[in-house]
């Protein structure tokens, strides 16, 4: 189609919002009972009054004598919020179906049908004083005004004026409610506009390579995403009406939401990604499940993501349907053995005994979690054939991702994810000063950006553990049930799980001397190295401590390392000072410094 004149059309934009050459006016209406309407009533109440509207269309005292010689009724108890708009009759007529309807019902004469919510349609009155039609378009509320007046606007100027991806969603939702030609689609080509763009830095590139096939984002695009899942509420309801120009938008946003988080391993030890997860919504949760790109350690990680999601939005973002669509995206026929063996097996038992709560929130039967775990550990020939037998079998939604034995991108290569860890010399001064003779004292590591690190879906603790007065220290690692299923087995097994975990991994601690680095300790924690669940496991003479005649010079502020910083007198040199004289190669700038390197696990652990 050939372009139209340049000069009609800037002058049908420059006439928005203007009286020149207005022909009719717009007013944005709520009706009273909307804003005294709950939540659980709004169905109900809005069916009824769909039923009554005929009954309840009556004109107004003041313009009953006007409206009545066209026959066009006034609807009553409509307060008006924001302030009228100007309009001509030959935009809108050509914009929208729904306005061309009203007008074409104007001119017959017809009763338009009252409104009673923003589903409704719009209807038309005249008055005395404002003979020219008064088109009245009834919102949720007066916060809808300025989204309903920027999709009118699009109709004479074919731009979508919208400053974030919530505005453009509300004028979304507000030019298909009223019907704007194009409007919808011109909004989607902006939203996939902004989640798209991206500029990222160098800097940003560094950090975000850590994790195998991640894509970096720019902090405009991550922001765009996590707006764009975050306004789900503004989505047009599928249910209703199959809308591909926006379904094209969320097939753009879901790998960019992928790419922010990233993997478990990032959510579950990254404490300020991991509460932008709590603040999803169940369709946002449902996008990372379900991709391939959504790296992992374990498929246990990937549960125990579910379940960390689960724990804190039980009761307000999910129903039964919603559940059962978000616990059959996790591929539970690759959980590693330790939650195969128990995890999976009282989540089944919980769900069983209390499937309407949260503690039974997972719905699998026990047989079914039975099924699986022997899916799981079968050949690839025995599958097969375990597949054909479960298909006469409805319990078994064999095609689910339940069953899905492809493996997701890997967030653990050879070399390992790093995360940094130390001991401030105050904590250690402290347990040193209140450790007893012939007594041990153990001190956890603080890990980079919280106490624990998570792998293989359990958390795992470094300590250091030394005897009073003894040569040398030990490095431990300590394994417990995450807190997401703090409450999990609770009455199927009597005493502690006797389940044993595996995180294999590196630890080196830094030795220091005249204020540079000068080599480190490296305690190995193997692939068979493993643990029960609230135990620990390490060496006993991991470090090797200054021996006791080279202590004192260093206590008394001498010797070849870093000296410990603090006073304490003649007593406490001849005391805690001296034993914190024995660590004098680790400390630095106050604290002893580590680095904990998580590799990937054993094919046998997995």
């Amino acid at each position: 189609m050939p372009p139209g004149n340049r000069h009609f059309l800037e002058a049908v934009a420059e006439v928005f919002g203007s009286e020149k050459a207005s022909d009719c006016v717009i007013r944005f209406c709520q009706e009273a009972d909307v804003l005294e309407r709950q939540p659980e009533q709004q169905q109900q109440q809005q069916q009824q009054q769909q039923q009554e509207a005929s009954a309840e269309a009556l004109l107004s005292a003041g313009a009953a004598d006007a409206a009545g010689a066209v026959g066009v009724p006034v609807i009553k108890d409509q307060s008006f919020i924001g302030s009228p708009l100007p309009a001509h009759r030959f935009v809108l007529c050509f914009s929208s179906e729904r306005f061309t309807a009203q007008f074409e019902r104007w001119d017959s004469g017809e009763p338009a049908t009252p409104a009673a919510s923003s589903t409704q349609t719009a209807s038309f009155t005249s008055t005395p004083t404002t003979p020219r039609p008064e088109l009245r378009i009834p919102l949720g509320s007066e916060a809808e005004v300025d989204s309903a007046r920027a999709a009118i606007r699009f109709a004479y100027t074919g731009e979508v004026q919208a400053g974030s991806v919530r505005e453009v969603l509300e004028v979304r939702r507000q030019a298909t409610y009223l019907q704007i030609k194009g409007c919808a689609e011109a909004c989607d080509e902006v939203l996939r506009g902004m989640i798209a763009a991206s500029t990222v830095t160098a800097q940003q590139q560094q950090q975000e390579d850590v994790d195998e096939g991640h894509q970096p984002l720019s902090e405009q695009q991550a922001a765009a995403v996590m707006e764009f899942y975050l306004s789900a509420s503004l989505w047009p309801d599928p249910a209703v009406m199959k809308d591909p120009s926006f379904e094209a938008v969320v097939t753009a946003a879901k790998p960019q939401l992928v790419s922010y988080f990233g993997s478990t391993l990032r959510v579950l030890n990254t404490p300020s990604l991991r509460q932008q997860l709590l603040d999803l919504p169940a369709v946002a949760v449902e996008a990372l499940l379900e991709s391939d790109r959504f790296g992992t350690d374990s498929e246990s990680s990937v549960l125990l993501v579910l379940a960390t999601w689960m724990e804190a939005n039980y009761a307000t973002k999910t129903d039964a349907e919603t559940r059962r669509r978000l616990c059959r995206q996790v591929r539970l026929v690759q959980l590693n053995k330790p939650y195969l063996g128990f995890v999976l097996p009282a989540l089944a038992a919980d769900f069983g005994l209390s499937p309407d709560t949260p503690a039974g929130w997972f719905p699998v039967s026990v047989a079914e979690a039975c099924f699986i775990t022997h899916f799981a550990d079968a050949s690839e020939k025995k599958r097969k054939r375990l597949v054909k037998e479960a298909q006469g079998c409805s319990a078994y939604d064999i095609r689910s991702a339940t069953y899905n034995t492809t493996p997701r991108a890997a967030c653990l290569t050879f070399d390992g994810l790093s995360v940094a860890m130390h001991i401030p010399q105050q904590t250690l001064e402290e347990k040193l000063a209140s450790s007893q003779p012939g007594k041990t004292a153990r001190i956890f590591w603080t890990m980079e950006q919280q106490p624990f690190v998570v792998v293989q879906g359990f958390e795992w603790r470094v300590s250091v553990q030394c005897r009073h007065g003894a040569s040398s220290a030990g490095l431990f690692k300590h394994c417990r049930k995450p807190g997401a299923f703090k409450t999990l087995n609770p009455r199927h097994l009597s005493g502690p799980e006797p389940m044993l975990v595996d995180m294999c991994s590196h630890l080196v601690v830094e030795r220091w001397r005249n204020g540079k680095c000068e080599g480190s300790v490296v305690t190995n924690f193997c692939s068979d190295t493993y643990v029960g669940t609230g135990k620990g496991w390490g060496s006993a003479s991991a470090l090797p401590l200054r021996p006791l005649e080279e202590r004192g010079a260093e206590a008394g502020g001498g010797g070849a390392g870093d000296a410990p910083a603090g006073g304490g007198g003649q007593e406490a040199a001849g005391g805690t000072q001296q034993m914190l004289a024995a660590w004098g190669e680790y400390l630095h700038e106050g604290k002893i410094r580590g680095r904990l390197t998580l590799l990937p696990a054993s094919d046998e652990e997995q």
